[in-house]
Formats: C-alpha cells, structure tokens, sequence
C-alpha cells in the first residue's frame, strides 16, 4: 500500500489520537504537554511535545511528497536543554520543511517505502500504525512504545 499526501491528510487525525492515546514510557511517567494538527498549504502534521522523567521530546508527522512515506521529525531536550539524539541512530539534523524552524533531527525516509511496501495492509490508519511503530519515536527512545492497540 502506499499512501499520498491526502490520504495522509485525511487520516492524520484519527491516527494522531491513537497515538496520544496509546504512547507509553516503560522508565517514567509519560506526559503529553502539547498536541495539534497543523495545515500548511496543502500539509497537514501532528506536532506532540512530551516530558517523561527530566528529558522531553518534540516531535511532528508529516508527508514527504519527494519519498512518497510519513516522515518523523524530533527535537529531545535534557533538562529543557536540547540535545543530540542517541548515538548510533538513523538521524540527521534537518531544517523543519513545514515549520521553518533549525535544529531538528528526522529519521531518514529513503528505505521508508520499500519496507513499508513488504506489508499486505488494508487501510491508511494500519499503514500509519506500522508506520510509526517501524520509524516512530520507539526507534531512538526504546523505552516509549505504543500500548497494544487494534
């Protein structure tokens, strides 16, 4: 399955409460301080911003029209300082494309479709779903996961 930007569009939101939802911190309390739904233009994205122990994240959802997949943006901050993701990851310092803001990593979208492409998925919100499981937050911080959800 792949999705194109108003696919995304039309089922951010309904993924972005699931999300809400369902993000867990297996280490601290897990709090969500801020969540939108931005437009800009013809995009759409889910900005969240949690605080879990003394580190927060901030992160977006968005569409990469270039890679044609979900991308995931991130700020992490250590005791409201920003700071570098994990080492050994697969991010990159990235101007924010929608925000127009410096200083935010994203997790590279190039191997995005084709691993996305292996999985026999019936709707958006599935896709969205392995998606963010796949290339979401619990890539660089292992210990926030998604709860068990259908």
């Amino acid at each position: 399955m792949i999705i194109d930007n108003s696919t995304f569009n039309a089922n951010i939101e309904g993924f972005n409460d699931d999300i809400i939802s369902n993000l867990h911190c297996s280490e601290h309390i897990f709090k969500i301080t801020n969540n939108y739904i931005k437009s800009i233009n013809d995009k759409k994205l889910s900005f969240v911003e949690a605080e879990f122990g003394d580190d927060k994240i901030q992160f977006t959802i968005s569409y990469d029209d270039f890679y044609m997949v979900p991308v995931f943006h991130f700020r992490l901050f250590d005791k409201q300082e920003l700071a570098k993701p994990p080492p050994g990851k697969l991010a990159t310092t990235n101007p924010h494309p929608l925000l127009n803001l410096d200083l935010w990593w994203w997790i590279h979208p190039c191997e995005t479709l084709h691993t996305m492409n292996q999985f026999k998925l019936e709707t958006p919100l599935q896709y969205l779903k392995l998606w963010f499981a796949t290339y979401g937050i619990s890539l660089l911080l292992p210990t926030i996961t998604l709860r068990k959800y259908s």
